[in-house]
C-alpha cells in the first residue's frame, strides 16, 4: 500500500509519507487509493489552519517567544518536572480554593503569573495560546511516548492526565521516524512502546512553532493540563522508511476532553 500512496498521491500539499502513515495509524478504510489519501488528509490539520496560525506566530512579542524557544530548546524536562510536581497539585487544591478541582476564572492569573524562576514567561506563554486563531476543524497530532503509559495499563474508555505541556508534532511521521528502531528486531523481541495519536477538538487553541522550535519536528504545543479519554489502544504493523521494512508498534488513540488545571482550556 505504501507504494501505491506514494505514486497515486504525490499531487497532495502533504507529503505522501505523511497519508500513509496517518492512514495506518489512524486505521482508515477507503474503497480506493485515493479516497484513502483525501480520508488521510482530512484528519490531518488543514494548510489553511498552519498558514494562519504561523502567521500568528510570527506575530507574537518577545516575552512569548522566548519562553516558547527556551522550552523547545532546553527547558521543556525542567518545565514540565514543575507542571507536573506535587507542589503544583497542591496549589490548584490548596485549601485557599473554593472546592477541590480546576481553577476558576479568578483563581487563574494568580497561578500563570507566579513568581517562579523555573516558570517566568509562563504567563505569556498562555495568552499566546488564548490569543491563537481557531482551527476550521478538529485534527489529529502525534508523538511518541514512554512505557510510562503502558505501565497504566489504560484501554479504551479510560481517562488519563498530563499536568505538563502537550507538545506533539503536526507530522504522523515524526514520533515513529524519530524514535522507532533502525535495524528489525527479532520477531518477539520488538519495542511495541509506544506512539500516541490526539485528536485536537477545534475549540482547543495551539501554536504551531515550527519557526521557533528544532528544524523537523514541526511541533504543536497546547495547554498543559490535558485530560485525554482513550479511544483506542492496538498494536499495528508500520512501515518504516529509513529501512524499508515493517515493524510492530502499540498505537494509542486519545481525544483532548477536559483540563486538570482550568477547564475552559480543554472545554472551549
Amino acid at each position: 500500500m505504501r507504494a501505491a500512496v506514494e505514486k497515486i498521491c504525490s499531487t497532495s500539499w502533504v507529503d505522501p509519507k505523511e497519508l500513509y502513515y496517518a492512514s495506518v495509524w489512524l486505521d482508515l478504510r477507503a474503497p480506493s487509493i485515493p479516497a484513502l489519501c483525501q480520508k488521510a488528509k482530512n484528519e490531518l490539520v488543514s494548510q489553511a489552519t498552519i498558514d494562519r496560525n504561523k502567521a500568528y506566530v510570527d506575530s507574537l512579542d518577545s516575552d512569548a517567544t522566548v519562553f516558547i524557544s527556551s522550552y523547545v530548546e532546553l527547558e521543556y524536562s525542567t518545565i514540565n518536572e514543575e507542571l507536573r510536581s506535587d507542589e503544583r497539585r497542591w496549589y490548584r487544591d490548596s485549601d485557599n480554593k473554593e472546592s477541590v478541582g480546576p481553577l476558576t476564572a479568578t483563581e487563574l492569573p494568580r497561578f500563570v503569573n507566579r513568581d517562579d524562576d523555573t516558570m517566568e514567561g509562563f504567563a505569556d506563554f498562555v495568552r499566546a495560546l488564548d490569543g491563537a486563531p481557531a482551527s476550521d476543524r478538529p485534527f489529529w497530532v502525534f508523538r511518541e511516548t514512554s512505557d510510562r503509559l503502558e505501565r497504566t495499563g489504560v484501554k479504551a474508555g479510560d481517562t488519563f492526565v498530563d499536568q505538563a505541556i502537550t507538545s506533539t508534532s503536526w507530522k504522523p511521521s515524526y514520533g515513529f521516524d524519530a524514535h522507532a528502531p533502525k535495524d528489525p528486531l527479532p520477531r518477539g523481541k520488538q519495542n511495541h512502546c509506544c506512539l500516541i495519536a490526539i485528536r485536537i477538538p477545534r475549540h482547543v487553541k495551539v501554536l504551531f512553532i515550527e519557526a521557533l522550535g528544532k528544524k523537523g519536528e514541526n511541533e504543536v504545543l497546547t495547554y498543559p493540563g490535558a485530560i485525554f479519554k482513550v479511544l483506542d489502544v492496538t498494536v499495528r504493523s508500520m512501515y518504516n522508511f529509513d529501512f524499508n521494512g515493517h515493524v510492530p508498534m502499540k498505537i494509542y488513540q486519545v481525544t483532548i476532553v477536559d483540563n486538570f488545571w482550568f477547564s475552559r482550556w480543554g472545554k472551549g
